[in-house]
């Protein structure tokens, strides 16, 4: 098996692609800033959610102008906050039917972008720790269809 490509980093902000000259909006934004119209429990339940993801995979968090996304070699999981809860979304090479999933959006046959409302920190639980381990088959490039 090859090493996959080295990242393609921004020379203007420092964020890492796996394509080179990715188009992106340039940026340095914050968590405070994202949350700071939302209750406070929306910013406990996003900080239960990336203690779990840091402990599924080595994921790098970038803040962005209205959404954080959580990236291995591609941006795989993620999400936004709402005044009164965080919508949760991630990548999955299989189309997955659960009733927690509010939305799916399909890109391809093994791209499947699923959303998923959360209230508490409660909500953070091993179902969603499940599908932040699936996520990583997506963000990692692992069993892309090549036909």
């Amino acid at each position: 098996m090859q090493p996959p490509e080295a990242l393609w980093i921004c020379p203007k902000c420092g964020e890492k692609f796996a394509t080179k000259n990715t188009w992106h909006s340039c940026g340095r934004f914050t968590l405070e800033a994202l949350f700071a119209q939302c209750d406070p429990v929306v910013y406990e339940t996003y900080k239960a959610l990336e203690k779990l993801a840091l402990e599924v995979a080595p994921f790098h968090v970038i803040p962005q102008k209205t959404r954080i996304v959580f990236q291995l070699r591609t941006r795989c999981a993620g999400g936004t906050p709402y005044k009164s809860y965080f919508r949760f979304r991630f990548m999955a090479r299989k189309l997955i039917q659960h009733e927690r999933i509010v939305k799916v959006e399909s890109y391809a046959k093994d791209q499947h972008d699923h959303s998923v409302k959360l209230f508490t920190p409660e909500d953070v639980d091993e179902t969603i720790g499940e599908w932040l381990r699936l996520s990583t088959e997506y963000g990692n490039q692992v069993g892309r269809l090549t036909t």
